[in-house]
């Protein structure tokens, strides 16, 4: 039934190849072939065309960004195929492709501007406290697939590379302001100069928001970033980068009985990331750089109750979730250009990410994980028609041992327009530090200590360590074109992924405790996961001043493990229609529905839903100044669930101005 379904997309894509122009006298390609996509440089760490690339790329550019309405990164996500995103809670969104998530999207590695915002304790990444606002940023390339032979252990399933803009592109003063439903009290301010050899960019603000009825979860949130750059000589440039995030988020539940565990309480969050680059350019094909970044999160969240035991009276007692975790990490690439049809770059890495938390390990010993890696990655024309993308990762962690990544691709163009894209690659995912060392633990109070036999109070995570990294093979056919004189671009990737070793959890392992005699512990599956598919992607502009970027995936994830076959959407689909107005007035819809799911560990399944999304702009001038003026409605199809059946996604609209000159 699948196989059809495959064949009745791919017909319908290559249907277009007849109206495709005609191939050159000579067989040769055309130097403007790859004019209308976009250049990526996520995909190989060579800018490429997205038909040259060796994976699938998806780009989400500024014209979409602000098209789409969406005041968090990660609900730019829903425009990519094959991705989804739901709120666990208001302050806590996530993000997954592919299945095999729950609230922590460990199978994914997440960049900003190059340098990892990954979690090394949980995995994923804490979307509502990344410094970034979604104005500093100028696109983020999706690498759809395994792409571990550029990025390394964690770039699993994909890869999101959120690219910030250069300051020298923006205007020197611009301020925002959202204010709406559900709390919505937003206000960004940004400021950036340049010089003859110099440029920066301030971004400083404050995103509010209280997004459920159903729970406790209103926060505060304090953002904060530089990017600033020197250029020292014609050849010698020293960027700088540091991004903060400070605030309140509340946790608990509304229906717990006052004095019980998971009351409305607070947590307070703090993050910070210094990133230092010295680029030695030569020329565009010549370049190397070095750079150097220091990240640290320090949370504090203390849930306070009683303790209710038979035969004592209530007992005060508190639960702290803190921790302390910092990342090092120096990173150096070489880019060389080795004759007219052959480009190679290189490099290497060393990072250190360590944690100190007695409330996830019950003890105030670092963990840590230390890794070195060596990558490469070439790209080699044998003759016009044909590109060869070859790439390894030879790498090593503390945790884990050794890994060895390879990736092999082949682009052939068809003629003009129309290229086809083979690629087979390997892939590993290192366990994180809570999956490899958590020993939740907790003791008595020193008033019980004499009646507990030296025994805990409750054991809830209690990990065997000595866990295995986690592999994938994946295998994958693409077909990418491009017909200008239609304004229409669009790919297709098939997928076939074979995962094994899957880390998994259960509540099996014994232990000696005085309210339970099991927790939950993690190990290797040796049960595998089969997932396939089919993602398709297009744009095109239809008449004067009309977008739509339009994508559709399928999957189909087979496995006898537990909340893993139906993890993901069997289908999804993702609709952005803009179009620009006379009078300076603008309006975008942005259509998506993702089909019934169970995000893994949560309470059930959801069913399929739809949303829309709108936005209608107008811009005001005077003189060097523009104000936008906009009005946007989330979910304008009525209520959804898309994380807990217990949350509910109401209709919201929100008032945003900008002002710039």
């Amino acid at each position: 039934m699948m196989a059809g379904k495959m064949c009745i997309y791919c017909g319908l894509l290559l249907t277009t190849l007849t109206a495709s122009p005609a191939i050159a006298e000579n067989g040769s390609v055309p130097a403007d072939y790859f004019e209308n996509l976009p250049l990526v440089l996520t995909a190989s760490r060579l800018k490429q065309s997205a038909a040259e690339a060796p994976s699938a790329v998806s780009v989400i550019d500024h014209e979409m960004i602000v098209a789409s309405g969406a005041r968090q990164i990660v609900d730019l996500l829903r425009l990519v195929p094959g991705f989804y995103v739901g709120y666990y809670r208001g302050s806590f969104p996530v993000a997954a492709y592919h299945g095999l998530s729950d609230a922590y999207a460990r199978r994914m590695q997440v960049l900003v501007d190059g340098v990892s915002v990954y979690s090394p304790l949980y995995g994923g990444v804490e979307w509502a406290e990344l410094p970034v606002f979604i104005q500093d940023i100028e696109r983020i390339e999706v690498v759809r697939g395994p792409n571990a032979a550029s990025y390394g252990a964690n770039a699993f399933l994909a890869v999101i590379n959120i690219i910030t803009r250069d300051p020298a592109t923006e205007p020197h003063v611009q301020a925002t302001l959202n204010v709406g439903e559900s709390g919505i009290r937003d206000v960004v301010a940004r400021v950036a100069q340049h010089g003859d050899d110099w440029r920066y960019r301030i971004s400083l603000g404050q995103r509010n928001d209280d997004r459920f009825t159903t729970i406790p979860d209103n926060s505060r949130i304090t953002l904060a970033n530089l990017r600033a750059h020197y250029q020292l000589n014609p050849v010698d440039a020293l960027s700088f980068q540091m991004r903060a995030s400070r605030g309140m988020e509340s946790a608990g539940y509304f229906d717990i009985s006052a004095g019980d565990v998971g009351t409305p309480h607070p947590r307070d969050i703090s993050q910070s990331t210094l990133q230092m680059r010295w680029t030695h350019a030569q020329s565009a094909d010549d370049e190397f750089w070095v750079q150097a970044s220091h990240h640290e999160q320090n949370p504090r969240e203390v849930d306070n109750f009683f303790l209710r035991l038979p035969n004592f009276p209530p007992i005060p007692y508190g639960i702290n979730y803190n921790y302390d975790l910092k990342r090092d990490d120096i990173e150096f690439q070489q880019l060389h250009k080795l004759g007219e049809s052959l480009r190679m770059v290189w490099g290497g890495q060393w990072r250190d990410e360590s944690v100190q938390s007695n409330a996830f390990f019950h003890d105030d010993k670092l963990k840590n994980n230390e890794l070195s890696r060596l990558f490469g990655n070439i790209e080699w024309h044998p003759f016009d028609k044909l590109g060869v993308n070859g790439g390894v990762m030879f790498e090593r962690n503390s945790m884990t041992g050794e890994s060895f990544s390879p990736r092999l691709a082949a682009t052939y163009n068809l003629f003009p327009g129309h290229t086809l894209r083979f690629g087979v690659s390997r892939a590993n995912r290192a366990p994180t530090l809570f999956e490899e060392y958590t020993n939740q633990t907790y003791d008595p109070p020193p008033i019980l200590a004499p009646f507990t036999h030296g025994l805990p109070l409750k054991i809830t995570f209690l990990s065997s360590a000595n866990l295995e990294d986690e592999k994938i093979l994946s295998r994958e056919i693409g077909y990418v074109m491009d017909i200008p004189q239609w304004k229409f671009s669009g790919d297709m990737r098939l997928f076939n992924d074979q995962v094994s070793k899957l880390i998994d959890g259960s509540k099996n392992r014994p232990v000696m405790a005085l309210l339970n005699n099991t927790a939950f512990d993690y190990y290797n599956s040796s049960q595998g996961v089969h997932e396939q598919g089919l993602e398709l992607s297009a744009r095109w502009h239809p008449w004067s001043g009309a977008r739509i970027d339009a994508n559709t995936a399928y999957i189909r994830i087979d496995s006898d493990m537990p909340d893993t076959q139906n993890s993901a959407p069997a289908h999804s689909r993702s609709l952005l229609f803009s179009q620009s107005l006379p009078r300076d007035i603008s309006f975008s819809a942005a259509y998506y529905m993702v089909g019934n799911m169970y995000w893994q560990r949560s309470p059930g399944e959801l069913p399929a839903y739809e949303t829309l999304d709108l936005r209608l702009a107008k811009r005001y001038r005077w003189g060097a100044q523009n104000v936008d003026v906009a009005l946007v409605t989330r979910n304008a199809l009525g209520n959804h669930h898309d994380y807990d059946m217990l949350n509910i996604e109401r209709r919201i609209s929100f008032l945003q101005m900008t002002i710039a000159y």
